[in-house]
């Protein structure tokens, strides 16, 4: 086969990894470089290297031209959104990187959800669009229920965005953060917060085609512990193995982002009359509760990922490239080598908000063949810092724990004024990421009641044994000396006294519905409640609130405690049970949820029947819980609840 000449725009720790897999092509017949800067890593691979502005169409075109580059590979977003790609194209170089209109997925967040929502594209969460403050605050509070990211429409180097309850501490400090966005005449888009571990997926697309490369979790907080202000990323990390699960995923999981990867780079085809995507397709991905939500997509390689994934790359990436370009991809076309990896960024100190610029470092020290020199500049002979993320260091291992260890002895021998985050990639950072994620994938049960709660009692035994993935997250009850209550203590579960007595109904059920959000609760069940609830209450918790009724409904119907048992001797029938129910303003109105039935003999009593039935109302409860878990919703809802149309 021919070789080719590849021309790389950009010239960070990203096109150094290109260039670097470039390099290791039988098929290399030299390799091209225009950049901003100077990247001594880069340049000592090349052929050509010109510092120009890497954004001007006409200046890549011209070098392109004038060295002959059969090939290129824009890494950057800037140049991708300058419409780099649409002129070489046109110059008849065949490029690697979607053009200005299908960058427009990465370059405004708006048009992203706009493009997924029309084209129904799985993973979106809600949102809306602001281009002045009206009716923020009340969506941000009311609509998204204090849950929210603001995110800058345009780009903004992956610091735009700014997450409620981690960056905002509060509403008005959301709507400051908007007013910053809306002063350069952006437009501020708010979402739901996804709750969950994040991670990317990177896919090759030609159009029409896709092959997907392994799943990566990122580090976007500057400091130890997930803390500080956002940045680019510093640091990434990759697991071995045949599909290169991180430790909190599922296989579903994956699955779930590589359909909404294929989806999305159809979305964009029937949007732009026809002319798919090429280049590479980042996903970045939360896994939630309920499944994998999609966080944004961005148009290029990411950045430290790139560095992860092209260190494993195994295929020859010219060949990648070209099917790309002709539009002859396929998954068999993209080998991983099977290890794990681990990539940690060292940074000027004040990055990144006011990072030191100019300083010199010194990284002769280090294994070349691991560095990944990026925002620096040589000058008269000195390594320079150019105030964003400085250099990486990549290391690979059977375990990510091996990657890791290599990986932050090697970045600790960068010298000067930076910083890195050591326990990127760590043991215990992993361990507290699976911890989180099985925290998060529980169903989240609050529990309502006046008498002893023995339904509450078998549900809690399920929980211990590990034969239901819930917790209960709070007990309310308005009785203050109630078991229920007593039961929720020493079970070491939040226990919270609303008195009821004389109280308006509507007021006492706010103030039980606020309790209940406060903990987060997904379902609330209703055990031995002695008060009928209103509807406002009812319309507060749609499809979510469940009680359980001592025979099979919709038979005896309105009838309490014993009187249902004596009612259902008197009629004659040959079985009874529970019925767990959506409970709405109707008593016993509401949709089944399960039905557990137990045979009536010739010798029961309203007594003996009611300690049959009894002894299935919590596996009932058990059961409907199972089955939120499992679905996400619960049947026999009202009509717009969530799983009920």
């Amino acid at each position: 086969m021919s070789k080719m000449r590849v021309c790389i725009v950009g010239g960070g720790a990203r096109e150094l990894a290109i260039a670097r897999a470039v390099k290791r092509s039988p098929r290399c017949g030299g390799i091209l470089c225009i950049a901003p800067a100077k990247n001594p890593a880069i340049a000592e691979l090349c052929d050509e290297y010109k510092i120009a502005d890497a954004n001007k169409p006409e200046e890549v075109v011209a070098f392109c031209t004038e060295h002959k580059a059969d090939l290129a590979f824009v890494g950057p977003e800037a140049p991708l959104n300058a419409g780099v790609v649409d002129a070489l194209e046109a110059a008849g170089v065949g490029a690697v990187g979607p053009t200005k209109a299908l960058t427009k997925v990465e370059s405004s967040k708006e048009y992203c959800r706009e493009v997924m929502g029309r084209r129904k594209v799985p993973g979106i969460p809600k949102y809306r669009a602001f281009k002045t403050a009206e009716g923020l605050a009340d969506y941000a509070t009311v609509e998204l229920k204090g849950e929210y990211v603001v995110k800058a429409d345009g780009l903004c180097g992956g610091k735009g965005v700014k997450v409620s309850g981690e960056h905002l501490a509060n509403t008005d400090e959301a709507l400051v953060f908007c007013q910053e966005i809306f002063s350069k005449g952006e437009c501020a888009v708010l979402e739901e917060k996804f709750i969950g571990e994040e991670f990317s997926l990177m896919s090759w697309c030609d159009g029409t085609h896709m092959a997907h490369m392994p799943p990566i979790q990122d580090h976007k907080r500057a400091w130890v512990g997930d803390t500080g202000p956002n940045t680019g990323g510093m640091g990434s990390y990759s697991c071995g193995g045949a599909d290169g699960l991180l430790p909190f995923m599922t296989k579903k999981d994956l699955e779930a982002a590589q359909a909404i990867n294929v989806a999305m780079a159809a979305a964009l085809k029937e949007e732009n009359n026809g002319v798919g995507f090429k280049g590479v397709l980042y996903g970045a991905y939360m896994c939630t509760k309920r499944g994998v939500g999609c966080i944004e997509f961005n148009a290029r390689f990411g950045d430290p990922e790139s560095i992860n994934l092209l260190t494993l790359l195994k295929s020859d990436i010219i060949m990648i490239m070209e099917a790309v370009v002709k539009g002859t991809l396929s998954q068999d076309l993209v080998e991983m080598n099977p290890l794990a990896s681990v990539v940690k960024y060292a940074v000027p100190f004040g990055y990144p908000d006011n990072p030191q610029k100019g300083a010199e470092i010194d990284v002769s020290e280090v294994d070349p063949n691991s560095l990944f020199l990026a925002s620096v500049d040589v000058v008269e002979g000195k390594l320079i810092e150019l105030g964003s993320r400085t250099a990486a260091v990549v290391k690979t291992g059977k375990t990510v724990a091996a990657a890791e260890a290599a990986c932050e002895k090697e970045i600790r021998k960068i010298t000067g004024p930076v910083f890195h985050r050591p326990d990127i990639g760590t043991s215990d950072v992993l361990d507290k990421r699976v911890a989180n994620m099985e925290k998060v994938r529980k169903v989240r049960v609050g529990v309502v009641g006046s008498t002893r709660g023995s339904s509450l009692q078998p549900i809690l035994y399920a929980i211990r044994d590990g034969d239901l993935n819930a917790e209960i997250s709070v007990v309310v009850g308005n009785v203050a000396s109630s078991y229920i209550l007593q039961r929720a203590r020493v079970n070491g579960i939040p226990a919270v006294h609303i008195p009821g007595k004389g109280r308006v109904r509507e007021e006492f059920d706010q103030d039980v519905t606020n309790v209940l959000r406060s903990y987060n609760v997904d379902i609330v069940l209703l055990v031995g409640f002695m008060r009928i609830v209103s509807g406002s209450f009812c319309q507060a918790w749609p499809g979510k609130l469940i009680n359980v009724h001592p025979s099979l409904l919709p038979l005896h119907a309105g009838l309490m405690d014993l009187a249902v048992h004596q009612s259902v001797i008197d009629a004659g029938d040959k079985e009874s049970g529970c019925t767990v129910h959506q409970v709405i303003e109707e008593v016993d109105g509401g949709g089944t949820v399960v039905q557990l039935k137990v045979p009536v003999t010739a010798t029961d009593t309203a007594e003996t029947l009611k300690a049959k039935v009894q002894k299935l109302e919590g596996a009932g409860l058990i059961e409907a819980i199972r089955m939120y878990d499992r679905d996400g919703f619960l049947p026999g809802g009202p009509k717009g609840s969530e799983g009920n149309p």
